[in-house]
């Protein structure tokens, strides 16, 4: 059997509670969505922990979701330095669709 990948959720940071309670509840849903799967919040800037803290401590197959609203430069490069600074012998991890599913 196949170990689900830890998602690990990505959004910029905000000193706003609200926008932290809306990012915070956002990620909550998702774990609410996918039982079984280790889900992990990460930053890349203001607040913590950051991406390369989160993937130093989590083991097994990874997969990194930004919840960023445009591809700009945190997701080309914040993001995509701090997957390629962590190799991992297990693999990124990958998703299956959750579209279509029935409830």
């Amino acid at each position: 059997m196949t170990t689900a990948p830890t998602l690990v959720a990505v959004s910029h940071g905000t000193s706003d509670p609200r926008g932290q309670g809306a990012i915070r509840r956002l990620v909550e849903g998702v774990r609410d969505r996918l039982p079984g799967v280790g889900v992990r919040q990460a930053f890349v800037d203001v607040e913590a922990p950051d991406l390369p803290t989160v993937l130093a401590e989590v083991s097994g197959p990874v997969t990194v979701v930004p919840l960023l609203l445009g591809a700009g430069f945190h997701v080309h490069v914040d993001i995509a330095r701090a997957v390629d600074a962590h190799e991992r012998p297990e693999g990124w991890g990958t998703f299956p669709s959750q579209a279509g599913e029935k409830r």
